[in-house]
């Protein structure tokens, strides 16, 4: 009985044997395995593949440029275009009928109140008051003698009244006979500048040709049609600025003389009259200019350039970089914008580093790099070589 219990337990043990073995062997390698990853966690710290790549490390700076804010007197300005006129300028016209005999004047002659500026043949016009001159010496023989017969009641009341009728007739013929001869010379009516001859000599001329035109140019106006919004900023008085395309780099001062009291309810202006000051006979009537209306001026105020703004937001702001190297979005208030010098009313101080290049990388806190360090108005240009304002620099302070 024993012999044959060992004989059948054989195959149970040749089956449960290499099971055994196999479960040992797992479990030194498995021990192995775990050995040597706690040496690494301790040689490392970590267990590899526990941290990404880069993680752990300070984020880098961001290079920027910054400037300094700085002082300057700036000016606002009410903006239009329009064109020179002359305080005067009108039509000469023939008062009547004749061949031009004789031209006086060209274009460009100045000429003086009452000067002969063409003359017509008199011919006709001499044989009419010489006509009209003796049916007035015969009409006042006639009434003369009427009413010496009435003082004698030689004839009647009635035909003293129609012979006085036709003496009174006759007298306003010659005098309308001797006022057509006059009007054949055409003279200047004020003293000015012939603009345009339009007559020829030798040409017949017709009653109510236009002959010349005449400018009085001694004072020249640009009238300037200010929108209704800006006109409480326009009073009389007021200095402004004229540019001309055909003197670049020149400006002729003026001065408002007069605002109508009206406005256009077609544009929404009104016209605003200027006088323009020192010419020197430069500016011609008709001559394109552009207009600046000084209304305030802010002395030694705190401007930046317009590069400081952050782009592309709903407010005004722009980056400040303070202790650390760290930039900081701050809002600001605009005042008077003059080209790219802004006027900063709040929300900056002297010697506050504002970033110029660079903010379009830049967030809130970010660290940056200062690659530049020079106060932006380090060398202002003096306020009289600055460039003209242009047009959008009409806004006042406090306005976007």
């Amino acid at each position: 009985m024993v012999k044959t219990d060992r004989v059948s337990l054989l195959p149970l043990l040749m089956l449960v044997l290499p099971w055994l073995l196999f479960y040992g062997c797992s479990n030194d390698l498995e021990g192995q395995n775990q050995g040597s990853g706690g040496k690494g966690a301790q040689a490392g710290g970590r267990a590899p593949g526990s941290l990404g790549a880069g993680q752990g490390r300070a984020p880098e700076a961001v290079p920027v440029e910054v400037g300094l804010p700085w002082r300057a007197d700036l000016s606002s300005y009410v903006f239009g275009n329009t064109h020179i006129e002359a305080l005067r300028e009108v039509e000469i016209i023939a008062r009547v009928q004749g061949q031009l005999e004789r031209l006086a004047v060209e274009e460009g002659t100045r000429v003086n109140k009452g000067q002969v500026l063409a003359e017509l043949n008199k011919t006709e016009l001499e044989l009419a008051l010489r006509e009209a001159a003796a049916r007035l010496e015969n009409n006042r023989a006639v009434y003369e003698r009427t009413k010496k017969m009435l003082e004698q009641e030689l004839t009647s009341q009635e035909t003293l009244d129609n012979n006085k009728y036709l003496f009174e007739t006759a007298k306003t013929q010659y005098e309308q006979a001797e006022l057509n001869l006059q009007y054949t010379t055409i003279t200047a009516p004020f003293s000015g500048i012939i603009t345009q001859r339009l007559i020829e000599q030798g040409d017949m001329v017709r009653v109510n040709t236009v002959l010349f035109q005449l400018a009085d140019m001694g004072k020249l106006l640009a009238r300037v049609y200010v929108p209704e919004k800006e006109l409480a900023r326009v009073k009389v008085g007021d200095r402004v600025r004229l540019e001309s395309e055909m003197f670049p780099g020149e400006t002729f001062e003026g001065v408002v003389e007069m605002i109508s009291p009206v406005v256009d309810p077609a544009t929404g202006t009104v016209k605003v009259t200027v006088a323009v000051a020192g010419n020197s006979g430069r500016l011609k009537p008709g001559m394109f200019c552009s207009a600046y209306i000084l209304t305030d001026t802010h002395k030694n105020s705190l401007v930046i350039s317009r590069k400081a703004l952050i782009p592309d937001v709903d407010e005004t702001e722009v980056y400040v970089v303070g202790e650390g190297g760290m930039a900081r979005r701050r809002n600001v208030s605009i005042g008077i914008e003059q080209g790219d010098t802004l006027e900063v009313l709040a929300g900056l101080e002297d010697g506050e580093q504002v970033v110029i290049v660079g903010k379009e990388t830049l967030r809130d806190g970010s660290t940056v790099k200062i690659i530049t360090d020079e106060p932006a108005g380090a060398e202002p240009v003096p306020s009289t070589q600055r460039a003209g304002p242009r047009e959008g620099t009409s806004r006042g302070p406090g306005t976007r």
